[in-house]
């Protein structure tokens, strides 16, 4: 299989507008830019029949192949900024489909999310850090702390990464009137 894909260069035509939009406070943005460039590279090779070449053979990333490299990279690139990993939100999600903006208690969540008491208290860490949950009632004793979601969603949290919409409309302004990229990655 891997012998059946070329070897070509790769152009991301919009690769200037994912750098405006990419955070780069931090050492590890800046490393993390590099990463989802090379992934965007990769997910066009991987559809290289269906992209379009320059007339020196250079393969056109289609915009449709930075929504699949955004959406794979989104979380591990979180977790390596500090930001939250696929664990913690899964635990996330599963706190809120059983409790919704409900309080909460330690040992429930640890009952919802399935993790025994040291995972539980390190995901409420994780989440309260994010600011995606707050703290209600401190433990005490053999009480266990009391929660509640603060409504904030973990998408807007997902650790840099651009939105594939954000980079749409970045992508659509700068053509001014031009035909807007197309956001089927296929």
């Amino acid at each position: 299989m891997h012998r059946m894909i070329p070897r070509l260069s790769v152009e991301i035509p919009y690769a200037d507008a994912i750098a405006e939009l990419f955070p780069t406070d931090r050492l590890e943005c800046r490393r993390s830019f590099r990463h989802l460039l090379q992934m965007v590279k990769a997910v066009a090779l991987l559809h290289f029949q269906q992209r379009d070449r320059t007339p020196d053979g250079v393969l056109i990333a289609d915009i449709g192949d930075y929504k699949i490299a955004a959406s794979l990279l989104s979380g591990p690139l979180a977790a390596s900024r500090g930001n939250l990993g696929n664990a913690t939100r899964q635990f996330f999600a599963a706190i809120q489909k059983e409790f919704g903006m409900e309080e909460f208690d330690s040992n429930a969540a640890s009952t919802a999310g399935k993790l025994g008491r040291t995972q539980t208290r390190q995901r409420l860490a994780e989440l309260a850090d994010a600011g995606l949950i707050e703290q209600t009632l401190e433990q005490k004793g053999n009480k266990p702390a009391k929660w509640r979601t603060t409504g904030k969603d973990p998408e807007d949290i997902a650790g840099g990464v651009p939105s594939f919409e954000l980079l749409c409309e970045r992508v659509s302004t700068r053509t001014h009137g031009r035909s807007k990229p197309s956001p089927n990655p296929l």
